[in-house]
């Protein structure tokens, strides 16, 4: 916890208002979760994908 208190004040987010530090790591955590739940589905649904490359 002291690490993103550390962040939060010394970071490059530090000028902004509370809310704005809100919206922006609202939507950090909203890309970063979007993210994780691709990978479970790639990881879980690839085996049966065929891709191919190529024109």
């Amino acid at each position: 916890m002291d690490v993103i208190r550390d962040i939060l004040k010394n970071g490059p987010i530090a000028p902004y208002s509370l809310w704005t530090k809100s919206i922006l790591l609202s939507v950090f955590s909203s890309i970063v979760c979007t993210l994780m739940i691709m990978l479970v589905i790639l990881l879980v649904n690839g085996y049966n994908t065929n891709i191919q490359f190529g024109y």
